[in-house]
């Protein structure tokens, strides 16, 4: 995890973070989380802080689109809703 959203993650608690209902694996879960402290992010800057690799994120970040959890952006960012 990238340090920036690392330290946004580090001042939350437990009881304030809101992950939506659905969300079954550690990965859709960790993803959300990230994307919604960060914003917004690519593909290639999500892969650079959780160190998934792509293909598992790719995955992952289409089931949270499908499912209405994220969206993309004009610029082909991702960002929570």
């Amino acid at each position: 995890m990238s340090a920036s959203t690392e330290q946004k993650l580090a001042g939350v608690a437990a009881a304030e973070l809101e992950i939506p209902d659905g969300l079954d694996t550690a990965q859709s879960k960790l993803c959300y989380l990230a994307l919604d402290a960060a914003g917004t992010a690519t593909i290639d800057e999500l892969d650079g802080t959780l160190d998934l690799g792509k293909l598992c994120l790719l995955s992952v970040l289409g089931e949270l689109e499908d499912a209405g959890h994220l969206q993309r952006t004009a610029d082909g960012r991702y960002a929570t809703q």
